[in-house]
């Protein structure tokens, strides 16, 4: 998506690994996922209201292929709200 304010794009991975990391793979990874949601039926309307929430983290270490050094990419908590309303016509 082209930049259309002048102003940098947002980045999601901010990465502590050192700028001389060569060509890396993958050494181990993360992830936790929690959550929960609520839903309100009105019979009356034939309509279900519904709202959850899910918090996401992820972790992610890199090894360098030639000095075998391991360094983390931190990568950013996600936060999803998802709310809406089931009709039945």
């Amino acid at each position: 998506m082209p930049n259309v304010s002048g102003c940098e794009p947002e980045r999601r991975i901010h990465s502590s690994i050192p700028a001389s990391f060569g060509a890396s793979s993958i050494w181990n990874t993360g992830l936790q996922v929690y959550g929960f949601g609520i839903a309100q039926g009105l019979d009356n309307a034939a309509t279900v209201l519904y709202l959850s929430y899910r918090h996401v983290q992820a972790d992610l270490t890199l090894r360098d292929n030639a000095t075998g050094v391991l360094g983390n990419a931190n990568i950013e908590d996600l936060d999803l709200v998802n709310a809406g309303a089931i009709i039945k016509f």
